[in-house]
């Protein structure tokens, strides 16, 4: 099953390949992956890379598919559920805006302190 994950701090999708989860992968890939005599392949900038049974496939948000072993992968995100996703986005809009007002403010009074 699918998942979604956060690499501090970008978020990202990703699957961990474990062999009888090939519609998943369609999912997730689409076009960029393929099967010939039953081994899976990703397709990358890199090239094709073939994805061994506990790797995880991870899509970047640019259309882009990368490969990772599975200790690096636990290693370096953490699963997170999409409302959180959707929570820290509006968050750091919201924070975004708040902080461009101030700036805005302190601006104002710097000039009429002046």
């Amino acid at each position: 099953m699918v998942g979604y994950y956060i690499k501090k701090p970008e978020i990202v999708e990703a699957l961990e390949y474990n062999g009888n989860n090939n519609n998943d992968v369609v999912n997730l890939c689409g076009s960029s992956c393929y099967f010939d005599d039953g081994q899976l392949y990703i397709i990358t900038y890199g090239g094709y890379l073939k994805v061994s049974v506990g790797d995880f496939i991870i899509h970047d948000g640019h259309d882009q598919f990368h490969i990772c072993k599975h200790d690096i992968f636990v290693e370096d995100y953490e699963q997170t559920s999409l409302t959180d996703v959707v929570k820290r986005s509006i968050i750091r809009r919201v924070v975004g805006g708040i902080i461009r007002w101030l700036k805005e403010k302190l601006n104002i009074f710097k000039l009429w302190k002046a």
